[in-house]
């Protein structure tokens, strides 16, 4: 399948926010993507009047397609709903400025219940102040990644652990949606989101620190995600956003005792 901004932009992207990155940041047709998002994959996107996200989300999709193409993965899972929300939308406003969440529940005043592995972000859409914030966390080693695809990337991953999780363990909440995807008798899905939300224990600590930054410390769905935004960061062509090797690949070059979690979440 045709990349979906190369079907709907005609461009040629490169990794980092180069000049020819951000020309085609301020060219993208927001609505033209929502669309194809939605007709093509059945995902409601709104991007808001964001560019940035909307370039993120577009690159991110094609990507994870191109893993799965590419290498078999078992990892196309698409998140039900993106939003980019301003923080006075929010019913909660102790949420985190990006997040998936883990069941379904409300989020913004405007809207009703989104389903579990909903996607929202709330970025700046100054591609200055975007880039400075990835590289200012990156060298405070508080993630595993600058590019400028991996806070994009790092959602996306929770969306898949979460479905990898419900498939694996089923699911045992009250939403429709979830039910009609996930398996319910004996279900223990959420007990293990629940049981994975906790803070790493001191045996997988430092390596998860020295291997990714301490906000995969936070818990082991931090973890998976920061990994695999690595990972695959790690593993895109830097002049075509395409995907030069299998990510999984890169799983030989971290303590052993990440890399047995991280294979493990895909069994």
């Amino acid at each position: 399948m045709q990349k979906i901004h190369q079907r709907y932009n005609q461009i040629c992207f490169k990794s980092g926010i180069s000049p020819k990155i951000k020309k085609a940041i301020q060219e993208i047709k927001i609505a033209n993507i929502e669309n194809a998002f939605k007709k093509d994959y059945g995902v409601d996107a709104n991007f808001g009047e964001n560019k940035i996200c909307t370039f993120g989300f577009a690159s991110v999709i094609n990507i994870i397609e191109e893993c799965c193409e590419k290498f078999k993965l078992s990892f196309f899972a698409l998140p039900p709903k993106i939003r980019a929300f301003k923080r006075i939308d929010l019913k909660d406003t102790k949420l985190p400025n990006n997040f998936c969440i883990t069941d379904t529940r409300c989020v913004l005043r405007q809207e009703p219940p989104f389903e579990l592995r909903s996607i929202f972000v709330n970025m700046s859409d100054n591609i200055l102040e975007f880039d400075n914030l990835l590289d200012v966390q990156y060298m405070a080693k508080k993630r595993s990644s600058s590019h400028f695809l991996s806070e994009y990337i790092h959602e996306w991953m929770h969306n898949i652990h979460l479905d990898l999780i419900f498939n694996k363990y089923g699911y045992e909440g009250n939403c429709p949606y979830a039910k009609s995807l996930y398996p319910s008798n004996g279900a223990t899905g959420l007990k293990k989101v629940s049981e994975m939300s906790v803070p790493l224990e001191n045996s997988i600590r430092k390596n998860a620190q020295d291997a990714f930054g301490s906000h995969s410390q936070i818990s082991k769905l931090e973890l998976f995600a920061e990994g695999m935004t690595k990972l695959i960061t790690d593993s895109i062509d830097k002049k075509t956003l395409s995907v030069r090797k299998n990510p999984l690949d890169g799983l030989n070059k971290l303590p052993k005792n990440i890399a047995d979690f991280i294979l493990n979440q895909f069994s």
